[in-house]
C-alpha cells in the first residue's frame, strides 16, 4: 500500500469487509469498514467510522491487526 497522503480518486462501499484491532487486554473487536478509497497514487484506505461519524484508515490505527471479509473464520474470534 502506498498512500503517502494524496487526495481519494475514487471510493466505493465496503459491504461485507471488517476492520479487526487488537484491545489493550488482549481482546480481538471489530468493526464494520464503511469504504474502501483509492488515493491518487493507487493505494488504498479502509475507512472505518467512529461513533461521531468520522471516518478514518483503519490500517493507520497503532492496535490495527487486518482486515476480513464477512465468512472468514478469523471473525470467529472477535467480539463486535
Amino acid at each position: 500500500m502506498l498512500c503517502n497522503k494524496s487526495g481519494y480518486v475514487q471510493i466505493i462501499p465496503a459491504d461485507g469487509w471488517w476492520a479487526v484491532y487488537k484491545e489493550e487486554d488482549g481482546t480481538l473487536t471489530r468493526s464494520k469498514v464503511a469504504a474502501i478509497a483509492m488515493h491518487e497514487d493507487g493505494g488504498l484506505a479502509w475507512l472505518d467510522p467512529d461513533s461521531s461519524g468520522f471516518a478514518s484508515d483503519a490500517t493507520e490505527c497503532s492496535n490495527f491487526v487486518g482486515i476480513y471479509f464477512d465468512g472468514d473464520t478469523a471473525l470467529d474470534k472477535t467480539k463486535r
